[in-house]
């Protein structure tokens, strides 16, 4: 390995995902801003497809593009990356706006300032700090993102640091792993240090609309129409793709075979097996990582001279990555410390923990005092609050976390391919000896799979959102 190599490979990454990032924020940015203003027909349904898209595994954003755009290269990493990213980053900036004060807006129209001017001097300082985190994560989503690059890449350096570690430790090459390692840990030291000790919710969660706001009227401003009628092309024109690809190559077949547990010739188990595995290793992630939140929210509110150690366990995920947390446990694995089973269920909870911990305490944050105050003037001691007061107005957030956590972990590619190797199989495993194999009705079938049961936590995450909101 030379030295020009991880040089060339980080200098593209990091121009890909700041570039992604930017992008992603100014069309996130307007559109969005669109969204908190107005109000119309179907608002419902194009923010559930903006969950769909923003928790969707990374493999299968690639084949939706491949299907749909047939574009390689650069122009396609940066389309699939653009692709997850601008409805995250759409979700990121309504919860923005909506910690706007309206008040204030409406006194500075009132004494005649233009929208223009309303927008710098008001909205913007205020949403500034949110910008800033989002782009921070978004380049990081962008920068690790191990699928992307070497699916849609046509150039030896279209890569990532987390890309170039996953194929160096499968051929042995341990100083080449070493090297990739140091490179992202010192690239992304402070970005995770400024997610880390931020104190904003940096996930899709529920957005809930507000019929008190202005109808949208298409006469009026026809331009938004436009605007959203091309995102809303660009995002689902990729999940038809995937869709009538799947129908097309049979894909009903496929689920057939699950279905009947027949077992399946290129991975020689049956498929039902490798889901029921999958779905349990999420779960049981899932509730760690509510668990290790909710420890690490119990240690920083009980002992504020701690909260450098809170913010230090919260950043270390961002800095080893999920390549990195999957080469961890998978030597431990191998030196039978850890079965491969449980290494997976730790480097998931490992991944998870600190954005279940940025929900649940951001959800803290808006617990009324005054609450506690009335019930101990009623004479009520602090086990009867937190079993009356507290613990109810948490445990909405705490199954959000849990659903998000479980959807993390079912679209997780990074350590499940490192840990599972070949004696641990899961879907996105079956997903790569799939596509090794050539076989692409088994592939559709594994993405139609993830994004199902990844839905289905978004559902569970948005409904409890809905309901710790009313609350």
């Amino acid at each position: 390995m030379s030295i020009s190599e991880p040089i060339m490979i980080t200098l593209y990454a990091t121009m890909q995902a700041l570039l992604c990032a930017i992008g992603a924020l100014l069309i996130a940015l307007p559109s969005a801003y669109f969204l908190w203003l107005y109000s119309f027909s179907g608002q419902r349904l194009f923010n559930a497809l903006l969950h769909v898209c923003s928790v969707m595994p990374t493999k299968a954003a690639v084949v939706a593009v491949d299907l749909c755009y047939h574009t390689h290269g650069s122009i396609g990493i940066s389309i699939g990356m653009l692709f997850i990213n601008i409805p995250f980053a759409m979700l990121l900036m309504q919860q923005a706006y909506g910690c706007v004060d309206r008040l204030s807006i409406l006194v500075a129209a009132g004494l005649g300032a233009s929208p223009w001017r309303c927008y710098r001097d008001i909205i913007w300082p205020q949403i500034y700090a949110a910008v800033k985190n989002a782009a921070g994560i978004i380049f990081v989503l962008c920068f690790c993102a191990v699928s992307f690059a070497p699916m849609l890449g046509n150039q030896w350096y279209h890569a990532t640091p987390d890309s170039m570690m996953q194929q160096a430790y499968q051929k042995g090459d341990i100083v080449q792993v070493f090297v990739y390692g140091c490179i992202r840990f010192v690239l992304l030291l402070a970005i995770g240090y400024n997610i880390a000790k931020s104190k904003q919710i940096l996930l899709p969660t529920h957005i809930q609309i507000d019929h008190t706001r202005q109808r949208y009227c298409i006469l009026k401003t026809p331009w938004w129409a436009v605007m959203l009628g091309i995102i809303m092309f660009c995002i689902g024109a990729p999940l038809v793709a995937i869709i009538r690809s799947g129908l097309s190559a049979g894909i009903m077949m496929y689920f057939y075979t699950l279905i009947t547990a027949v077992p399946d010739a290129y991975i020689g188990m049956p498929v039902w097996h490798i889901l029921y595995q999958s779905v349990g290793i999420a779960c049981i992630s899932g509730l760690g990582a509510v668990l290790v939140s909710v420890l690490l929210c119990w240690v920083g509110s009980s002992a504020p001279n701690r909260s450098g150690v809170v913010q230090l366990l919260v950043l270390l995920p961002y800095l080893v990555g999920g390549v990195g947390c999957g080469i961890l446990f998978d030597q431990l694995a191998h030196i039978k410390i850890l079965t491969p089973m449980m290494a997976m269920v730790i480097s998931h909870v490992i991944l998870n923990y600190p954005l279940a911990y940025q929900l649940l305490y951001a959800h803290s944050a808006t617990y009324e005092v005054e609450w506690t105050y009335c019930a101990q003037s009623l004479c009520a001691n602090m086990h009867t609050i937190y079993r009356t007061l507290y613990w109810p107005f948490m445990v909405p957030a705490m199954i959000n976390a849990l659903c998000l956590s479980m959807s993390l972990s079912i679209t997780e590619v990074g350590a499940s391919s490192v840990v599972s190797g070949n004696t641990l199989m899961t879907l996105s495993m079956a997903s790569r000896i799939y596509r090794a194999a050539g076989y692409d009705v088994g592939v559709l079938g594994i993405v139609c799979l993830i994004c199902f049961f990844a839905f289905i936590c978004a559902l569970g995450s948005s409904y409890m959102q809905l309901r710790s909101t009313r609350h």
